[in-house]
């Protein structure tokens, strides 16, 4: 999927707040100086990714990003190859069918309402049918 340089920005300081967080809720509260030397950049660096200055992370810095996490939405965030990602035709039957189902339903539901696919509504209706369908939603980023 490609996204806007504002949505990307806004999808990279969630990634990254989140991970933050996550960190600090394993190794105790911490300074921001810490988590870059953990994530092995610099602090000016993070701090500009998190301050929105900043999209541009090469793909191995985006992979190092990953692997120190173990979140590699930022790859998919930022338009990169995932490794870890599944295709669809590798995925368990199970996992495969409730997502070809509940992507069917969103889309029937979306164009069946009239609405438009970027809306609150849409997103709502999405998210409620994907929870219908098994899926737990662990983040949500606007994108406006």
């Amino acid at each position: 999927m490609e996204f806007t340089p504002e949505q990307r920005s806004k999808m990279l300081i969630a990634y990254l707040e989140r991970n933050y967080l996550d960190w600090q809720r394993r190794y105790g509260l911490d300074s921001l100086t810490n988590f870059a030397q953990y994530l092995e950049i610099t602090k000016m660096y993070l701090s500009s990714l998190m301050n929105g200055r900043n999209t541009n992370v090469s793909y191995e810095k985006a992979l190092r990003i990953a692997e120190k996490t173990g979140d590699y939405t930022i790859l998919d965030i930022l338009g990169y190859a995932n490794p870890k990602a599944i295709p669809a035709s590798q995925m368990p039957e199970d996992l495969r069918s409730r997502l070809s189902a509940a992507t069917q339903e969103i889309t029937d539901a979306i164009v069946g309402r009239g609405l438009d696919p970027d809306s609150d509504e849409a997103l709502q209706l999405s998210l409620a049918i994907l929870v219908k369908h098994g899926f737990k939603i662990k983040d949500v980023v606007d994108l406006d």
